[in-house]
């Protein structure tokens, strides 16, 4: 996930910017939500995606024990995403 935040409305949680996950599912494309909110004239149709995080990428060493093997799935736009280079 991008680590910038952009002043005003973001429809992608803020305890995610700059955590990696993995892509489970598309889940079709919708209207820009960010381009509604500001009142954009034009409002384009984005792609979804349901995106899969371990929980101690997104919490770290706050993650309790007991859920060190559990998933946070999050719907995230496209504009949101970067591509991770192969290692």
């Amino acid at each position: 996930i991008r680590s910038d935040a952009t002043p005003g409305h973001i429809r992608t949680p803020v305890y995610l910017l700059g955590k990696q996950g993995r892509i489970a599912n598309i889940q079709g494309c919708f209207p820009d939500p960010e381009a509604i909110a500001h009142f954009q004239q034009t409002v384009l149709a984005l792609p979804l995606y349901l995106v899969e995080f371990a929980m101690t990428e997104v919490w770290g060493a706050a993650c309790p024990a007991r859920s060190r093997n559990d998933k946070l799935r999050v719907e995230i736009y496209e504009p949101w995403l970067t591509k991770i280079p192969p290692a």
